[in-house]
């Protein structure tokens, strides 16, 4: 019988094709062929072999957590998002101060991510990203990975905003004015970073002067002439500032 050093030289210069994970009776050595198919690319081998690695290894182990971010990080690279997702939470909630905590959170949060391809979609999955990344960046203020999930947060607001911002268009362009502006407020509020924000604060006053509320046009206009003072969009719908139409 091929020892189990043997095997984990051969997996890991590529000779093996028919990856076995119970050919290996120490877990040190299932895992470090694991990670040699891994860095070959064969994912489906590795992914195989960490799942086996996980079940091997005591809780207290070391290499635990290391078994379970691999196996997530094999299920992404095999497009299995979902349960890349339920590993990658199960290594941060079993082992919440593990180096490797912060990258299985942004990994799980991409992830998820990932899964809300286009604002059209539910967004269940999107604000299961949403949460994960903003769970990173409260439980590890110090992570290198902070400005990574934060980038990812930017791009999810957009989505969210623009899923918020089409929500009020449908109601406009089916003549239900007053209904959208729930819509557009939502996404003043929530969003107001994003581009869709100057959108919403411009349909406000759109909406306003087709329903001809007079009141609530003069409420949203000094809001639109301070954030967007040289639009031309802001002066059309808004006018000048009084300020401005006084001065000679």
């Amino acid at each position: 019988m091929v020892s189990s050093a043997s095997l984990v030289l051969l997996a890991s210069a590529g000779c093996i094709h028919q990856f076995n994970p119970a050919s290996y009776t120490a877990g040190l050595d299932l895992y470090t062929a694991s990670l040699a198919q891994y860095r070959a690319g064969h994912y489906g081998n590795a992914a195989k072999g960490f799942e086996d690695a996980t079940l091997r290894f005591a809780s207290l182990d070391t290499l635990l957590s290391r078994a379970y971010y691999y196996l997530g990080m094999s299920q992404i690279k095999n497009n299995e998002p979902i349960l890349a997702i339920a590993t990658f939470n199960k290594l941060t909630q079993s082992f919440p101060t593990d180096t490797l905590a912060d990258d299985a959170m942004l990994e799980s949060g991409k992830a998820s991510a990932g899964l809300w391809s286009s604002p059209e979609l539910d967004s269940k999955h999107g604000e299961e990203a949403l949460q994960t990344l903003s769970d990173l960046m409260g439980l590890y203020p110090n992570s290198p990975l902070r400005d990574q999930a934060a980038a990812e947060i930017v791009r999810l607001e957009e989505q969210f905003a623009t899923k918020e911002f089409e929500t009020g268009m449908y109601y406009v362009r089916w003549g239900a004015l007053a209904s959208s502006l729930e819509s557009f407020k939502t996404v003043i509020a929530q969003y107001p970073m994003t581009a869709k924000a100057r959108e919403a604060y411009f349909q406000l006053a759109v909406v306003y002067s087709k329903l001809k509320w007079q009141d609530e046009l003069r409420g949203v206009c000094p809001d639109v002439r301070q954030l967007y003072p040289s639009d031309p969009k802001a002066r059309e719908l808004c006018g000048e500032s009084p300020q401005a139409a006084a001065s000679p």
